[in-house]
């Protein structure tokens, strides 16, 4: 990697982020100069500013989603290009893979189903989207050549929580077995475990990890806490 890769990312519960408290946000966001930027719960309204935006093809389904909302988006300010997974990868609304070409580096980002996606529906049982996704990510990381950064919400914390539920947390590490989740434990610049994250690949390390809050000054911009690391080659 020729230069330090400066990765952030963060929930924006869905908030519109051209306007009120969900602009505000993006302007958090991009406050610490990313050169890589991983959003969930967020909407192609986004500002592009002097980068480009990825993001899926069609927007969550069920109808209480607007057009433009999207599980997970990437940006990044470096030149890049989207990565076709192609058939049997993860849920296609919620990943966005992208090969950076200075640093030559995949990233995938990714909204992992939270444990109650499609119980109230009665379609699934209790954590079996987020199982099914980490599964079939486990096999798109495995054939990925060089360096990878996963980035976003993982629907986790990391290590598990005092009674958290085991299954899922087994699932993750072996899904990331070949990883450092570097946002694991408590970030400096918050109080407790998060569940947006950043992982590395073998042969790649941060030299910092930081998080901030989901509320500043009595405004909640996220029911999540950020995470940010910068990335440099061992």
């Amino acid at each position: 990697m020729s230069t330090a890769l400066r990765v952030v990312t963060w929930n924006l519960e869905r908030k519109r982020p051209d306007r009120g408290l969900g602009a505000e946000a993006v302007e958090r966001l991009f406050g610490w100069s990313p050169d890589l930027a991983v959003v969930t719960e967020s909407r192609t309204t986004a500002p592009e500013g002097d980068g480009r935006w990825f993001w899926p093809d069609e927007p969550p389904p069920g109808d209480r989603f607007a057009p433009e909302e999207r599980k997970v988006g990437v940006w990044t300010s470096r030149a890049g290009e989207s990565i076709d997974l192609g058939a049997g990868g993860p849920d296609p609304t919620r990943i966005v893979a992208i090969r950076l070409l200075d640093p030559a580096i995949t990233v995938l980002g990714v909204c992992i189903p939270w444990h109650f996606a499609g119980v109230r529906e009665r379609t699934d049982r209790l954590w079996e989207q987020h199982l099914r996704f980490l599964e079939a990510l486990g096999l798109v990381v495995a054939e990925l050549d060089g360096p990878v950064v996963v980035a976003g919400d993982f629907n986790q914390r990391v290590p598990r929580a005092p009674r958290g539920a085991k299954a899922p947390a087994e699932a993750m590490q072996g899904t990331f077995a070949d990883f450092d989740i570097v946002t694991a434990g408590v970030p400096e610049g918050v109080e407790k475990q998060g569940i947006d994250h950043i992982a590395l690949s073998r042969g790649l390390e941060a030299s910092s990890v930081w998080g901030w809050s989901g509320a500043e000054g009595g405004r909640r911009y996220s029911d999540h806490d950020g995470a940010g690391a910068v990335v440099i080659r061992r």
